[in-house]
């Protein structure tokens, strides 16, 4: 092997830039990565982060769905009870409607009633009038007068 050989000096010069070059391109090769694993861990975390926060705002999501579902249950039994009372109320006005109009039914049928025997009365007074009158017209009787007889008759109506 000789010393002055060119291809042996250029081997020698390679391997001296290399070991020359290796310190600088290594800091900035380990450097490089150091950045992307640091990126990489601070994406981790964020992630990390971010699937505790979900897993919180799941949590809270459920208790409030739970609390809705509860709600929803005492708003559907205050309406029952609400529409329960309300159907009772307006059965209570509706019977007091009804007996209000039985009793002006009744007290109606009463009054047509009175009024109806008054009528008869009336109507029978009259006829018995007319026949009164009528008989005394066709039998004179001279020992009384016609208004004597008249005024016995409605002072003593059992004769």
């Amino acid at each position: 092997m000789d010393f002055l050989d060119e291809r042996f000096w250029l081997a020698v010069s390679f391997f001296i830039f290399i070991y020359i070059a290796y310190k600088p391109v290594k800091k900035a090769v380990l450097g490089s990565l150091d950045a992307k694993i640091n990126s990489i861990k601070a994406q981790i975390l964020e992630a990390e982060n971010l699937k505790k926060e979900a897993k919180l705002l799941f949590e809270k999501t459920e208790i409030q769905m739970n609390h809705l579902v509860v709600l929803r249950a005492e708003l559907l039994h205050d309406a029952k009870i609400t529409a329960n009372q309300l159907i009772e109320e307006g059965n209570e006005q509706i019977e007091a409607l009804l007996q209000r109009k039985k009793s002006e039914t009744a007290t109606s049928i009463e009054r047509q009633k009175l009024q109806a025997c008054s009528q008869i009365q009336s109507e029978f007074s009259e006829t018995v009038i007319k026949t009164v009158t009528e008989y005394f017209k066709l039998s004179k009787n001279d020992l009384t007068k016609d208004s004597e007889i008249a005024k016995n008759l409605i002072n003593n109506p059992k004769i």
